[in-house]
């Protein structure tokens, strides 16, 4: 965070072929989500994607953190799904979860630095509070994503789930 913030993150941008890196993350997380918590993490790209401009350890520091957060806020039985789509001059990497969701006044602070939103979520099916980190991991995202010159959104509802995803320029 702190590399971010005074913008002294070496970046080595070139052209990243983001379907490799969402294989990779998603084949890294898959067996264990459902092991431990009998979620499903699947992949939903399409046949090809143009390359972006980013620095491909970065995306996939970005990418696991979206992963695990899905993960993370999602009940047993639950299903979090990478997505990607081309857009004109952009494109979007999507994770989307069935998990918790996020109330409505929290959605716009979650890329803050330290936000950790309603400390009383819990997941229905065990009723376990679930503690909401550091806050930082968002905010890193955010950050990364930025500093490659893309943008980051999210999107939530209580009870049915979110979605977080970035935007980054195709080469």
């Amino acid at each position: 965070m702190s590399r971010l913030d005074a913008q002294e993150l070496d970046l080595d941008l070139g052209p990243v072929a983001l379907g490799d890196v969402v294989t990779k993350v998603v084949a890294g997380y898959k067996a264990l989500a459902w092991e431990q918590r009998r979620l499903v993490l699947e992949a939903d790209l399409p046949s090809s994607l143009p390359p972006v401009r980013a620095d491909v350890q970065r995306v996939e520091q970005a990418l696991v953190n979206l992963v695990a957060n899905g993960l993370r806020f999602t009940s047993e039985g639950g299903i979090v799904t990478v997505e990607a789509e081309a857009l004109d001059s952009e494109v979007e990497i999507r994770v989307r979860d069935t998990g918790i969701g996020i109330a409505p006044e929290d959605l716009p602070h979650i890329f803050e630095r330290s936000y950790r939103g309603d400390r009383s979520r819990a997941r229905p099916e065990t009723g376990e509070t679930l503690s909401s980190g550091s806050g930082l991991g968002l905010a890193i995202v955010k950050g990364l994503v930025e500093a490659m010159g893309g943008t980051v959104r999210a999107e939530s509802a209580l009870g049915e789930g979110t979605c977080v995803g970035f935007r980054l320029p195709v080469v």
